[in-house]
Parts: structure tokens; C-alpha cells; sequence
């Protein structure tokens, strides 16, 4: 996607990388958040000057890097506002690709101290030599243990495996 590649590039040239797409996904959760202002968007009584205040305002307020509120002006001159989810995902793709980030998926039967997640992404960015990011979700189902997907590769530590590989072996044995 062309907006968020030009984005990039401009963040890239200001070693802003990382604040640029905090500042999107917060315009994303702000414009998401706000029906007021998705009604803004395409209400005809709003012209084109108070959007623009308004979305400066916004971006002024949050601390919005300057090429982030001009992006948000830009994309509601061309009532084009509907594409900040995707823009937000292709950029975070564009980012990761460039500074060799990962993102590690790491689900587990309860909620994991932020120690032992600190520990995972160590080992996880030894393995793989990359940065890494852990998202961390809670699945009860898993009864215990840990499953972590970095990429294509899943690695399932959780009880509920360890479970269904006994009962295999089980009926393995029996016929």
C-alpha cells in the first residue's frame, strides 16, 4: 500500500520507525473508539478545513509525529479514512520487514508474569537471531503449559498436547 510505504519511508529517514506506528495504531484505536468522529468523516456540514482541524487537534493533543497528523489530513481530504486499518497493517508488515522484527504468538491456561515473557522473548530472539515481539493471550482450554507460534513454526508445550500424544500412544497399543 503506497500511504503506508511513504510513511514508512519518512519515519525511516527520521529514525522515527517505531513512534510513527505507535502513532497509527493510536489514530486507528482513537478513530475506532470515537462514533462522533466516524460520523465526522462523511457528514457534509464538516468541509475539508474542519476535518482538518480537527484531526490536527487530535494528532496535536496524542503527540502525534508531524507526518502521522498530516497523514490523517491527508487521508480525510480524500475521504479515504476507511483505509487506516489496512494502511496500520501494511505499515507494521513494511516495519517488521525492514528492521527484521518477528512477532511470537505465545498462548497459555493462564495469564504469564511479565519475567517469564521477558525470558521467552530472550530465548526466542537467541533461537531465531531476530528482534522479537510476544503477544500474549490466555486460552483455558490449554489446562497447562505454553504454546508459541513464531511465523510458521508452533512450538506446543501445553498440557492439552501432552494429553492427546498419551491417548494416541494408548490406542496405538491396543490395536
Amino acid at each position: 500500500m503506497r500511504y503506508a510505504q511513504a510513511i514508512l519511508d519518512l519515519a525511516q529517514e527520521k529514525g522515527q520507525i517505531v513512534p510513527v506506528g505507535e502513532a497509527l495504531r493510536g489514530a486507528l484505536e482513537m478513530f475506532r473508539g470515537s462514533g462522533e468522529l466516524q460520523r465526522m468523516v462523511d457528514h457534509p456540514r464538516f468541509d475539508v478545513d474542519s476535518r482538518r482541524r480537527v484531526w490536527k487537534g487530535l494528532a496535536d493533543a496524542a503527540g502525534f509525529p508531524q507526518e502521522v497528523a498530516h497523514l490523517l489530513c491527508l487521508l480525510s481530504d480524500r475521504k479515504r479514512l476507511s483505509i487506516l486499518p489496512e494502511l496500520v497493517a501494511a505499515y507494521d508488515r513494511a516495519a517488521d520487514a525492514l528492521t527484521g522484527t518477528v512477532h511470537a504468538k505465545v498462548t497459555s491456561a493462564s495469564a504469564l508474569s511479565d519475567a517469564y515473557l521477558s525470558e521467552l522473548r530472550n530465548v526466542l530472539e537467541h533461537v531465531t537471531g531476530r528482534q522479537v515481539v510476544v503477544d500474549a493471550d490466555v486460552d483455558e482450554s490449554l489446562i497447562g503449559g505454553v504454546v508459541t507460534r513464531v511465523g510458521d513454526t508452533l512450538f506446543d508445550g501445553s498440557l492439552r498436547a501432552s494429553l492427546h500424544q498419551v491417548e494416541e500412544a494408548l490406542q496405538s497399543d491396543h490395536t
